[in-house]
């Protein structure tokens, strides 16, 4: 027996399905190319803004501003606090 070559049983049954599925498709066809066409346009769309973000950030301040953007300053958190060391000498002593 001859693994997925010419005659094997597994291949008939992989292209009796591909042909039922593309009978079953062929009605649609015209509105999958729209629905396609939209991707692409979609796609292409975010690509160019994709490529316009990276130019602004690229710009820095001067670039930024001249667009009329101001550069807002990032907070970063710094972790979490620290704890503080607490000193004997500041305990009062109950007696």
């Amino acid at each position: 027996m001859e693994f997925n070559g010419e005659s094997s049983d597994i291949t008939h049954k992989a292209r009796s399905l591909l042909e039922f599925v593309r009978s079953a498709m062929a009605p649609y066809d015209e509105e999958l190319n729209k629905y396609e066409e939209k991707i692409r346009e979609v796609q292409q769309r975010a690509l160019e803004q994709a490529e316009m973000d990276s130019l602004g950030t690229s710009l820095g301040e001067e670039g930024a501003s001249s667009q009329g953007l101001e550069q807002q300053p990032i907070k970063r958190k710094r972790g979490r606090p620290r704890k503080k060391k607490v000193r004997a000498a500041n305990i009062p002593v109950l007696s």
